[in-house]
């Protein structure tokens, strides 16, 4: 429950969702079973914003340290998500917080969970180094854009 309507956030909140719905939507959609293949096709069609990373019609892909994710984060006051995929929509990694940071140490540590959860949905180790020590496209950086 929320103090407050979440669709003062307009699209952003007109959905209260759980990890799960995020999961099963995302496959469902990828799969092919919620749009004709050209409409899927050219929603899948990104426009390149940052080296590693682009967005398609409400959808992006960005590549990362195990593998090429799409999907979508989203938030309004006191609440964060993320939802990576791989392109087939058979495996997943959703993170939510009751929150969202609001230090550099917090989308530090955000940074590195959504790296483990990528990296554990490709089945592969995450990346040792730090965030600030890659190059490329992150949420902190593109949420830090946003912000400015």
């Amino acid at each position: 429950m929320t103090p407050f309507s979440p669709t003062l956030a307009w699209t952003a909140g007109a959905i209260i969702s759980t990890a799960d719905d995020l999961r099963r939507f995302y496959g469902a959609l990828l799969r092919g079973r919620l749009l004709r293949p050209a409409l899927l096709e050219q929603m899948l069609t990104t426009v390149p914003v940052q080296p590693e990373f682009g967005y398609g019609l409400g959808i992006y892909t960005q590549q990362t340290a195990c593998g090429t994710v799409w999907g979508h984060d989203g938030g309004i006051p006191g609440y964060l998500n993320v939802a990576f995929n791989d392109r087939s929509g058979r495996r997943s990694a959703e993170v939510m917080l009751p929150t969202e940071p609001n230090t550099d140490a917090l989308w530090s540590a955000l940074q590195l969970t959504l790296d483990a959860a990528v990296c554990q949905m490709f089945g592969l180790a995450p990346p040792s180094e730090a965030p600030a020590a890659r190059s490329g496209s992150t949420l902190l950086d593109r949420t830090v854009a946003r912000q400015e």
